[in-house]
């Protein structure tokens, strides 16, 4: 099929990708990101939305004046999430008409806490948080730090759908699988078009930059399940991989180049524990080579990056533990590894 992803339409915030589907570019105010990519599928009954933006007024209303170009009428159009993270999810409560749905994948509901309070998932990580090395006080400012305008969706809203694996979605002449990815979260999916090698990455595949992988309570190797699905992916003949940030680009290509950046990056947390033994996994995250951009005149990994930073270094931890490659033992309060 013919990708048309240069062909810019009237409001500077769409791309024509290819007939009937459209990049809707989101501008995330705050963020490093700088935009998130929806995509809408225009069909004839039924129009499908692929990810939305922050529960913030710019993203509301930047999708809300896209659709009304594209002529997408809210009551013939449902929205599909790739995961749960506000970035994604935040706008879609308020987008969503009466008649229709918001597809979640299903083990989103779990580890987000829909219907419940949404800090539940955030405070399941304090007790392991701590013991790792962290303080109370830099849990809470490294845990709690909100980008104005960064909220996510109405948790108590009653139009969520779960998604299970392998689920498929029909808009005009589009049918989309869901494919059931972990790793950035752990129900992410991402969403496959066979008839037109089309795949909706989501988060689960970004290029220029690597997506975040942190661990998430009762999943012991998180980082294991993100490569497995990688290595999955790469069953897929994609035409085009369109993820959730950033410019869309070569599907097989990205997957080598992520699995060789985890490779390095467990090889040097490997070479770390082994050069300084009994160090806590803060302690290692500090040690670890960073490409971060930091104000000018400071030192070391930036508050707000460190969350990021931190999750992935223990997710190279417990990875290199279930492999038996390092020891976690427990002395003076905290986790130390050798």
């Amino acid at each position: 099929m013919e990708i048309l992803n240069n062909r810019k339409q009237e409001n500077e915030h769409i791309t024509e990708i290819c007939k009937d589907i459209y990049r809707i570019q989101i501008p995330l105010n705050g963020s490093s990101l700088g935009t998130i990519n929806s995509y809408m599928i225009r069909g004839g009954d039924r129009n499908l939305l692929i990810d939305t933006g922050y529960r913030a007024k710019p993203c509301i209303e930047t999708i809300q004046s896209s659709l009304s170009l594209l002529g997408v009428r809210p009551e013939k159009t449902d929205i599909l999430l790739t995961h749960f993270h506000n970035d994604h999810s935040g706008a879609a409560t308020d987008l969503i008409h009466p008649w229709r749905k918001i597809y979640v994948p299903a083990q989103e509901y779990q580890f987000f806490g829909i219907g419940d309070d949404p800090k539940v998932y955030t405070e399941s990580r304090r007790p392991r948080y701590l013991k790792e090395g962290l303080s109370d006080e830099e849990f809470e400012k490294m845990m709690y730090i909100t980008l104005p305008g960064s909220k996510g969706p109405d948790f108590f809203a009653g139009q969520f759908s779960p998604v299970d694996d392998r689920q498929t979605f029909a808009a005009g002449d589009y049918t989309l699988t869901a494919i059931h990815t972990p790793g950035h979260t752990p129900g992410h999916m991402c969403y496959w078009d066979e008839a037109h090698g089309l795949m909706f990455t989501g988060d689960h595949i970004l290029f220029d930059i690597s997506p975040n992988i942190i661990p998430w309570p009762g999943i012991p190797n998180i980082l294991g399940l993100y490569l497995y699905s990688l290595q999955k992916l790469q069953n897929y003949p994609a035409a085009i991989a369109l993820p959730g940030h950033r410019q869309p680009g070569s599907l097989s290509a990205r997957i080598d180049d992520q699995i060789r950046h985890h490779k390095q990056r467990l090889n040097e947390c490997e070479s770390l524990v082994k050069l300084y033994p009994d160090k806590t996994a803060l302690e290692i995250t500090r040690l670890l080579s960073w490409k971060i951009r930091r104000p000018r005149g400071t030192r070391g990994i930036p508050l707000p990056l460190l969350r990021y930073a931190f999750g992935e270094c223990l997710c190279h931890l417990d990875y290199l533990r279930f492999q038996k490659k390092i020891e976690q033992t427990f002395s003076g309060g905290f986790y130390r590894y050798r």
